[in-house]
């Protein structure tokens, strides 16, 4: 025991036996590597925080003022919920969803994070995967040097003698922190596995949950599809914004044609890469009906963009 305590003591002087632990002294290569990737994810969060664009705001409202009215005066009431956001009186491009905690609509929205105080958008999704991956690679190193000077500092011999160890005053805290870990890296790597399945498939987590609401997300019978779907190369491409497969969310306003896997056509990885165009909104006309009333009527409808 007075061993024990004398080793113990010269930890504590040793500004590298953090918590009187040998992890840096023992370990300082994994330390160290750790340190880098701790420090690489506060400054990743640090920018999306403060520092980063925003998510993707759709700021459009004089551009579209004049349609928004016409949309209204032909209905008779509200703009249609499908072509303008009824809150903010913008024109809502596909895959966009007005955000209730910034007050306005999201380009490619993905989701509202709290850990961020933030939504994740089309501006900001590809720094928000790599604050993930950042995040659970320094965790799971974490881990690993925790459990390692665990491993060293525990008392050999018996099974009574290496739990009293763990559970005494010295270790205890420092074995509560690295289950805690442990769950939390856990929680991290299945939201990184969604994430990334979801970039492959070309979808986000708003359609994934709320996928039955919008068209481009089901068939005319109502079964399921994703008519953005390119193929997980393609899909990965567009996502890392490679020029040749970028596509700007914030002028997508019709959706590409459906193609079903194994159709005649070119298989999804090999389907040309297609900017989505973002035609303008054809114009309304208000004209009076025979019967006195308002009808509106569209003339030149831009065709749908195509893959």
């Amino acid at each position: 025991e007075q061993r024990l305590s004398e080793q113990s003591r010269l930890r504590l002087q040793n500004p590298l036996a953090i918590g009187g632990l040998s992890m840096a002294s023992s370990d300082p290569q994994l330390f160290w590597l750790c340190a880098a990737w701790a420090c690489i994810c506060v400054a990743l969060w640090v920018w999306l925080v403060w520092l980063g664009p925003d998510p993707g705001m759709v700021d459009t409202r004089r551009a579209d003022f004049d349609q928004v009215m016409s949309h209204s005066l032909a209905a008779q009431g509200p703009p249609p919920p499908h072509l303008f956001c009824r809150t903010s009186l913008v024109r809502k491009p596909l895959r966009s969803k007005y955000c209730a905690h910034l007050g306005y609509v999201v380009a490619r929205f993905d989701h509202y994070c709290i850990w961020l105080n933030n939504s994740v958008g089309f501006k900001n999704h590809r720094a928000f995967v790599l604050f993930l991956v950042a995040h659970l690679l320094a965790s799971s190193l974490a881990i690993a040097l925790i459990t390692r000077a665990l491993y060293r500092e525990t008392e050999r011999g018996s099974a009574c003698e290496v739990l009293g160890s763990l559970l005494g005053r010295r270790l205890f805290f420092v074995l509560v922190m690295d289950c805690l870990m442990m769950l939390a890296a856990a929680g991290l790597g299945l939201l990184t596995a969604e994430q990334l399945t979801n970039i492959l498939r070309n979808t986000t987590t708003n359609e994934r949950i709320n996928g039955a609401k919008y068209s481009w997300m089901v068939l005319p019978d109502g079964s399921p599809c994703n008519r953005f779907d390119r193929g997980w190369v393609a899909n990965l491409l567009e996502f890392c914004g490679v020029a040749q497969y970028r596509v700007d969310y914030f002028t997508v306003f019709e959706a590409p044609q459906y193609r079903p896997a194994g159709s005649s056509s070119s298989s999804s990885s090999d389907v040309p890469p297609s900017v989505f165009s973002g035609a303008a909104l054809p114009p309304l006309t208000v004209s009076l009906a025979t019967d006195g009333q308002l009808a509106p009527s569209r003339h030149n409808r831009a065709p749908s963009a195509s893959f």
